[in-house]
């Protein structure tokens, strides 16, 4: 039980010691971070649908993290003798990270290019990884955050 002491309390919200000023302003503070949970295809718009997976530091790359969000899939998703056949396969295997494309255009001919902001992992359901801005906490447990706006790639003049 990482993040907890032995009776389940959180470790910054004991009940013998009440929150400092300072606990609640690093709680409120909003931050970037790779945010890592579960959608549906059908639902994916529908917050109550979403399960947050993993917080990860946005200093990390893409590669690392789709690295990290493959291995939360295959331990999700995976029976242990699909994980043996998954690792002898190497790069062939399936679940790799499908990055977001962004259409821009390049001597006249419209063309996409991967946007490593973004990707997801599997069909349905998958996940979804992306650099979020504005992360915070405000109630306990749950967290709210920005959206970066795909960038728009526009031809020289």
């Amino acid at each position: 039980m990482r993040g907890r002491d032995h009776k389940g309390y959180r470790v910054d919200q004991h009940p013998s010691r009440p929150e400092t000023r300072t606990e609640r302003k690093r709680r409120m503070r909003g931050v970037s971070a790779w945010l890592l949970e579960w959608r549906r295809l059908d639902r994916a718009d529908d917050q109550r649908e979403r399960r947050v997976v993993g917080v990860l530091s946005p200093r990390l790359s893409a590669q690392r993290v789709g690295e990290i969000a493959r291995a939360l899939f295959y331990a999700e998703r995976m029976q242990p003798g699909e994980l043996r056949y998954l690792m002898l396969e190497g790069r062939k295997a399936p679940g790799h990270p499908q990055w977001e494309m962004i259409k821009h255009v390049m001597f006249g001919e419209e063309k996409e290019a991967p946007w490593t902001d973004r990707f997801r992992i599997g069909g349905d359901p998958y996940l979804y990884c992306r650099l979020v801005k504005n992360l915070k906490e405000p109630a306990l447990g749950a967290l709210t955050w920005d959206e970066l706006p795909v960038p728009q790639i526009r031809p020289l003049s």
